[in-house]
């Protein structure tokens, strides 16, 4: 009986899962993502030297991501990795530190991975000039999950300044990101420091999060499982009883 029960507690997380499929927990403190996740990073875009990109680069290929401007075009496919030291950035920022991906307008920048993940986050810099927003991606491209940031500013602080985003997600995995922003042809937004979980991309490895089946509902399922295996059981046993009966009755 033991090895029965486990096996159906076993099976409750596929069977539940289904109705949290597309589920993204978002992040706006880098110490908050990383007590959900043990990420590695992926990216710092220091390979980038004194910059790299600008004006007719539509496409950029490194570390297992591409990035692809995704803006039309218009007026021109720019993107940019300004390096430490920029200073046409939000107001509160200052001087950036570190290197920044961008684009001399506004930003719409889309990551695609190469690998799947279960978690991702990032140093993010806003200008606090309009609409923002980013968009998470699943499998087959699909729409997992969207945070806005309607005036721009930092969700953390509601300045313009240096933040950091993050998301984790426990079904399905991760496959890229879409960073959209307003004004960035006045104001630099971006990001960077990009890391991941698991740091190889390994697939569907879970980053610690609620058990999906667990409390009252998942031990109601259980139980019912449970109850209908041991009906089963029973009848099984009678039938065998009678037959047992049947039998000597015709041995006699």
């Amino acid at each position: 009986m033991k090895f029965k029960l486990i096996a159906v507690l076993l099976l409750l997380p596929s069977c539940v899962g289904e109705a949290v499929a597309n589920s993204v927990t978002f992040y706006t403190t880098q110490s908050g993502f990383e007590g959900a996740a043990s990420t590695v990073l992926i990216d710092d875009f220091s390979w980038a030297g004194a910059g790299f990109g600008g004006h007719g680069v539509g496409s950029i290929t490194k570390n297992g991501i591409t990035y692809t401007d995704v803006s039309g075009g218009q007026p021109d496919l720019d993107l940019v990795i300004e390096p430490p030291g920029l200073t046409n950035v939000g107001a509160n920022v200052g001087v950036t530190t570190d290197f920044l991906f961008t684009t001399d307008y506004d930003e719409h920048i889309r990551a695609t991975f190469s690998r799947m993940y279960r978690a991702v986050g990032f140093t993010a810099y806003f200008n606090g000039l309009g609409p923002g927003a980013l968009t998470v991606f699943g499998e087959n491209g699909s729409t997992i999950g969207v945070l806005d940031f309607a005036d721009g500013m930092n969700p953390a602080t509601h300045l313009a300044d240096r933040g950091y985003l993050g998301f984790t997600t426990q079904q399905p995995v991760i496959t890229g990101f879409q960073w959209d922003t307003t004004g960035g042809g006045s104001l630099n937004t971006g990001f960077s420091n990009l890391s991941a979980f698991p740091p190889n991309g390994a697939g569907p490895v879970s980053v610690p999060g609620p058990v999906v089946g667990a409390g009252l509902p998942g031990l109601i399922v259980a139980s019912g499982l449970l109850l209908s295996w041991m009906r089963r059981r029973r009848e099984c046993a009678s039938r065998a009883s009678r037959t047992r009966s049947v039998l000597y009755s015709s041995a006699s």
